[in-house]
């Protein structure tokens, strides 16, 4: 019984921190909290940008490199 009240307390706090960043989020504050929840909505419908392409490779050359030979195929 205790445990399903305390799932059910830290599910409603960990909705409400993700929720509370994503209204930081849009309201363009700076995050406010380090909890993983709060973060998770933070970043949550982010664009990326290049962080999303380059996190598979394991320098920015490696990138960079995959990129130019990506480039030179779609151009022929």
């Amino acid at each position: 019984m205790f445990s399903r009240l305390f799932s059910h307390l830290f599910e409603e706090r960990a909705e409400d921190l993700f929720q509370r960043g994503c209204r930081d989020r849009l309201e363009g504050k700076l995050p406010k909290n380090q909890d993983s929840s709060y973060i998770r909505g933070y970043l949550a419908n982010r664009i990326r940008g290049i962080d999303d392409d380059i996190q598979y490779f394991p320098t920015v050359e490696a990138y960079l490199d995959w990129k130019r030979r990506y480039q030179n195929k779609s151009l022929k």
